[in-house]
């Protein structure tokens, strides 16, 4: 080589290194451009917020390649809240082992990686794995780990201690020493870097770790309502499978592994797990006041628990907030003495309203309450009740104030005779009896009678009540208003007779209803197109001339239509019968 050709190497790689540098520089600089707002909503541990500290935190932290590509993959993850600034310690080792390893992965493209998880799961089959006497020999050395339980089946319960050898042995036995955020797991409590969170969650608590008899590992933090799967994943007892949910595969190895952590109970109440117990539900109930707002959800799912007692309600009801006691008395287990303690001595509007809706108060309480009471809402909280007397209902609708009559006339204890009366007593009530159930035919009919819009909901009501007759849906197909029309074709009590009335209709809607009935037959649409005269509306044609009941000799003169459009839609009723 000649000095001259050496000088001129030396220049070349000046020169490509300050290429690849402003290329990295452009590249960071045009994520700046395109991202002048970042969303960090849902990161509350934040430790950046500007918009360029942000990109550069994911670059220099997270990114591990030379020339930044992955920058903005990282980036697009975090603006989808799948990441936050703190993940990073999970989010570099990942992206090194998918440079490692991307020959061998089937997706190539880090943009094909949905989420984080996605990603891990590639890489984790190529990375080797602690072999299980190292395991053990951590498990053995471990000075800042304690077993607190082993059961016969092989689950066992560790405490992490809150000091710096749990940290240590949190790191070495569940982080590995990093990589995917551990070798075993992707927890930030066990993560070998500056964003270790094992101090902040165990100065609140202590965490706790269960291990399942084929070796996986959950992570259970009941102060913060966090139970972790190895993949950081929020662990619930019962997952979805298709259209149904299913039993998490280790539910019942992790509900009895509860019953040995702390508050485990709160967990299994909040994350729905098999074997909720009093002690567990009585653990919910008792969380501190102060609390209680952050825990309001987990308390909820505790006080319509099916295993819930009188006794547990009853302490609910005394030891938290107003809200609280409004859950409480929407439960039917809960003591009379405590529904009417609410009424009589609580100073809350919301929790008298819900104490008089309570079906567990007796009938002769629900009179005395009723009488002389001034809130009408509250009268009405009475009327609605499903314990109601029916005789208050008659008193109701003497009374005449239109909240009361509405309450009286909706529940469905009132009979056929009270709903009579009380459209007798007021006319214009008559679709608030129409939305009961016990509503007569000739209530029905009343509701029936057509003045157009101004009463389509009582017409409407009145064409889908389950109560309505042969008669009373003839009387509905002459109603003006087009949906109340319809709604009759869709009665299980509509019948043939009702359909030669709907296929004459004079609006395609009702036409249509009638033409997707079950009753329909070749003799029908053979009408429908012969009342046509060539001219029908392209719905009703579409539905005749594809409808499977439709005659060959009909098909046969569709197929030799002029128009278009008949002869596509029969050609393809053809077609599907085989006929090619």
């Amino acid at each position: 080589m000649t000095t001259n050709q050496f000088f001129q190497d030396i220049q070349y790689l000046l020169e490509s290194q300050q290429y690849l540098g402003l290329l990295l520089e452009n590249r960071i600089q045009f994520l700046k451009d395109k991202n002048p707002t970042i969303d960090t909503s849902h990161d509350a541990l934040a430790i950046h917020d500007t918009p360029s500290d942000i990109i550069d935190h994911f670059a220099n932290v997270g990114d591990p390649s030379k020339n930044k590509q992955h920058t903005q993959w990282i980036l697009g993850q975090y603006k989808k809240k799948n990441i936050r600034q703190e993940d990073m310690y999970r989010v570099r080792p990942a992206l090194e082992h998918f440079d490692k390893y991307k020959s061998k992965l089937d997706k190539k493209d880090i943009n094909q990686y949905k989420t984080l998880s996605e990603l891990e799961s590639a890489v984790r089959p190529h990375i080797g794995t602690a072999s299980t006497k190292k395991e053990e020999k951590q498990e053995t050395i471990s000075k800042g780990r304690t077993l607190v339980h082993q059961s016969d089946d092989g689950t066992k319960v560790y405490r992490l201690e809150p000091t710096e050898e749990g940290k240590k042995a949190s790191i070495s036995i569940y982080g590995g020493g990093g990589g995917l955020g551990g070798t075993h797991t992707s927890w930030c409590t066990a993560a070998d870097s500056e964003y270790n969170m094992f101090d902040h969650y165990s100065k609140q608590q202590p965490l706790h770790v269960i291990h399942t008899p084929d070796g996986e590992v959950y992570q259970a933090h009941p102060k913060t309502g966090q139970l972790m799967d190895r993949h950081d994943e929020d662990v619930i007892g019962e997952i979805e499978d298709g259209e149904s949910y299913v039993p998490h595969k280790h539910a019942e190895h992790i509900s009895k592994a509860l019953d040995h952590i702390p508050g485990g109970g709160i967990l299994k109440v909040d994350k729905e797990f098999p074997n909720v117990t009093h002690k567990d539900l009585d653990s919910v109930i008792s969380i501190p006041e102060e609390d209680a707002n952050d825990s309001y959800n987990t308390i909820k799912s505790a006080l319509t628990h099916p295993n819930i007692t009188p006794d547990l309600l009853e302490k609910a009801f005394n030891n938290h907030s107003f809200y609280i006691k409004q859950d409480v008395l929407r439960n039917p287990k809960t003591p009379t003495h405590v529904i009417k303690h609410a009424i009589e001595k609580v100073n809350h509007w919301g929790v008298k309203y819900v104490a008089m809706s309570n079906p567990s108060l007796g009938g002769n309480d629900i009179r005395k309450y009723y009488i002389g009471r001034q809130d009408q809402d509250l009268r009405g909280a009475l009327l609605s009740n499903p314990s109601a007397p029916k005789d208050l209902f008659k008193d109701a609708i003497d009374l005449g104030t239109p909240s009361d009559v509405n309450h009286a006339m909706k529940n469905p204890k009132a009979d056929a005779d009270m709903l009579r009366y009380g459209v007798s007593k007021h006319p214009h009530q008559v679709y608030k009896a129409l939305e009961n159930p016990n509503a007569p035919p000739d209530i029905i009919d009343k509701g029936l009678i057509d003045k157009g819009w101004e009463n389509a909901y009582g017409q409407q009501l009145a064409a889908e009540h389950p109560n309505a007759t042969p008669e009373n849906l003839h009387n509905a197909l002459k109603s003006k208003v087009v949906a109340v029309r319809a709604a009759a074709v869709e009665h299980p009590r509509f019948n043939e007779s009702h359909l030669k009335v709907a296929l004459n209709d004079n609006d395609h809607f009702v036409v249509g209803k009638a033409l997707r009935h079950p009753l329909i037959t070749s003799e029908h649409l053979h009408d429908v197109i012969a009342k046509s005269n060539g001219e029908v509306h392209p719905m009703i044609s579409k539905l005749v001339y594809s409808h499977p009941k439709l005659s060959d000799s009909d098909l046969e003169n569709a197929l030799n239509s002029s128009d278009p459009h008949t002869i596509i839609t029969a050609t393809k009723n053809k077609n599907s019968r085989g006929n090619k």
